[in-house]
């Protein structure tokens, strides 16, 4: 099963029977899953960690607007955050791979969820610098934008008022090499955000 084949068709459509699979329990298993198969990630998805990240983007995705799952719980987004930190941290994760580029692009978009955001800055930074003049491997791959696209989408859901990200600002105002989020006053709205985008209407 890969992720631009049956998984596609199985996940991204809303159907009720989703719900019991994308349970937190479901969701940290996955997650746990993603974090120990990163360490030997070979760039090259042998281990099928797109595919695990495609599924937690899914659930994020759905998550935004459906009522029957709600992974926000501490101990589901914790363990996302380690799955995400494991894979962007692998030795061979910026290898100049079309697979790279897929996982990275799952991987965040995943991390675009709420108390998932603020600790994306160092990852974005580096997605975003592959398509920088230095990186002639990356920087006019269709493949590499799209990683950058969704770097650049949890940077947006951070600053976006409405989501009211207070963490996100805070780590984004402490760090340096970033400025500030967002000098707007927050604005009324859903807490939650727009979705995240990549899904298949986006794609």
């Amino acid at each position: 099963m890969t992720a631009d084949g049956c998984l596609r068709d199985l996940i991204w459509t809303w159907d009720a029977r989703l719900a019991p699979v994308m349970s937190d329990a479901h969701v940290q298993a996955v997650a746990r899953r993603a974090s120990s198969l990163a360490a030997s990630h070979d760039g090259r998805n042998s281990t099928h960690l797109e595919e695990l990240f495609t599924y937690l983007h899914a659930v994020a995705y759905h998550d935004f607007s459906r009522d029957e799952i709600d992974t926000t719980d501490a101990p589901t987004v914790d363990a996302v955050r380690r799955a995400v930190a494991a894979f962007g941290t692998a030795a061979r994760t910026f290898d100049a791979t079309p697979a790279n580029a897929a996982t990275l692009r799952e991987a965040l978009y995943a991390a675009g969820a709420p108390g998932l955001r603020h600790h994306q800055l160092p990852l974005i930074r580096k997605v975003l610098a592959t398509l920088d003049a230095d990186h002639t491997a990356t920087r006019l791959d269709p493949a590499w934008a799209n990683a950058a696209l969704a770097a650049l989408s949890v940077n947006y859901l951070g600053v976006y008022p409405g989501n009211r990200d207070a963490a996100f600002h805070a780590a984004a105002a402490a760090d340096p090499r970033t400025a500030p989020p967002s000098r707007h006053s927050p604005a009324t709205g859903t807490s939650r955000g727009p979705p995240t985008p990549g899904s298949p209407a986006t794609r």
